[in-house]
């Protein structure tokens, strides 16, 4: 007796079919759910053995035999297979995303934020599945902008769907707003130490380099304007672009010289000048020098002698050292050497006698009684004087005698110089003025 052999599929998709074989060689197409049985029919207690020789494709789909082999036992055989769809992943693939950045999809009811470069899966569905995915929230720190390279949608056909975004940070600009800039003027800008700007206007000017979001500038000035001379400072130079362009404030100040004419300085001598407190000038010779430091328009300026002249000692003098700059301004120094005075003591000398000195052969000096002493004319510093004795006491008649009489000035008044007076008559001088008192001066008196 012959029995069938059949399968009851169930899961088959609509208008797919699966193809069977029996024992490697009676195939049996089926393209429905429910029973179909195998052409053949097989002796009792005959061997079966039921494969799928060709799975359904549209949409792919894996059919399970349940229990495929066995040997007929006195009646047909009906087999159970269960089809399934296969399913797929719909896949992200992200590039060029920042590393502090993350972005956001959608497809239907599934949501997925990436926050780094590479591939992941938003959906799993059922082959055949339509899938359209969507940009739903752009990376903002820094700004990007993120699109499609392929097509966002479609149906699973088989196999993996991979949608391929490009991420591309968004660029902004960095310029500088110039005002008090001179007609004819010219300033240079650079940003981050490389990309130049030459403005020769007031107003705004920006740089030709773009920069990504979130990039770092660095504005300086790297040529200041000099015809006429100004000052340019940008105000908060450095930063972050922050989802937008930057504009930085720039003022500029016309600037002047300050400089001084110094008259009177002694060969080999040198003065230092200063300028409210911080700007040195050395002068070394009757000429017209310039402090470095030029000043704003409207700066007050305030010239002090620093170090006065020492070789020889020297006085210098500011005429009208204070004002404030608006041209180029000269002031006037002039230096006087400083003069002392030369004297020294005299011991000796008896009353009602006179002794005349002389200073390098003249100003002549009157003394009438011992004591300190001083030629009225002073000298320069560093003068050589040489004090002699012009007339000797005569009334009575005494010898006096100078120690120290020469040298040189240096730096102070001299006092050194010494005059001691001695007794050149007899005992007669005791007759003449008899026995009261003492015989010398007294500088009290």
């Amino acid at each position: 007796t012959q029995y069938t052999v059949g399968v009851n599929v169930s899961g088959l998709a609509a208008g797919n079919s699966v193809v069977f074989q029996n024992n490697a060689g009676d195939d049996l197409n089926v393209n429905a759910n429910g029973v179909s049985t195998f052409a053949t029919a097989l002796d009792d207690g005959s061997a079966y053995n039921v494969t799928v020789l060709t799975q359904p494709t549209m949409p792919n789909q894996t059919c399970v035999v349940t229990a495929p082999m066995g040997n007929l036992a006195g009646g047909n055989v009906e087999l159970a297979v269960m089809c399934t769809t296969n399913q797929y992943d719909v896949n992200v693939n992200v590039t060029g995303l920042a590393a502090t950045n993350s972005v956001s999809f959608s497809n239907g009811g599934d949501n997925l934020t990436i926050s780094a470069d590479g591939t992941q899966t938003i959906t799993t569905a059922d082959d055949g599945t339509a899938f359209d995915v969507d940009i739903t929230v752009q990376p903002d720190t820094p700004d990007q902008v993120c699109g499609f390279d392929n097509a966002d949608s479609g149906n699973l056909a088989g196999g993996d769907a991979t949608v391929n975004v490009s991420c591309v940070t968004t660029q902004y600009t960095v310029g500088v707003n110039v005002s008090g800039l001179a007609a004819g003027n010219s300033v240079v800008f650079q940003n981050n130490a490389g990309d130049d700007l030459n403005v020769n206007a007031n107003g705004v000017s920006t740089f030709a380099t773009a920069l990504d979001d979130g990039s770092a500038y660095n504005v300086t000035v790297l040529t200041q304007p000099t015809m006429p001379n100004q000052t340019c400072v940008v105000t908060a130079p450095m930063g972050n672009l922050a989802g937008g362009n930057a504009e930085l404030a720039v003022m500029c100040t016309s600037q002047y010289d300050l400089s001084v004419t110094v008259s009177g300085l002694a060969a080999g001598n040198s003065v230092v000048l200063q300028n409210s407190g911080g700007d040195d000038l050395t002068i070394m010779s009757n000429v017209t020098g310039t402090f470095s430091t030029a000043i704003d328009e409207g700066s007050s300026y305030n010239v002090t002698v620093l170090s006065q002249p020492t070789a020889p000692n020297q006085t210098c003098d500011v005429t009208d050292p204070m004002g404030n700059m608006n041209s180029d301004i000269t002031l006037s120094v002039n230096c006087v050497t400083n003069t002392y005075f030369v004297g020294g003591n005299v011991t000796g000398l008896l009353k009602n006698s006179m002794v005349i000195l002389q200073n390098n052969m003249q100003d002549n000096k009157i003394i009438t009684c011992n004591g300190p002493f001083a030629f009225n004319t002073p000298l320069d510093d560093l003068s050589a004087y040489s004090v002699t004795v012009f007339s000797q006491p005569q009334s009575p008649i005494q010898e006096c005698t100078l120690s120290q009489e020469s040298g040189s000035i240096s730096g102070d008044d001299v006092i050194s110089v010494a005059l001691d007076c001695d007794f050149m008559v007899s005992g007669d001088y005791i007759f003449s003025d008899g026995f009261d008192g003492s015989p010398f001066c007294d500088p009290n008196d």
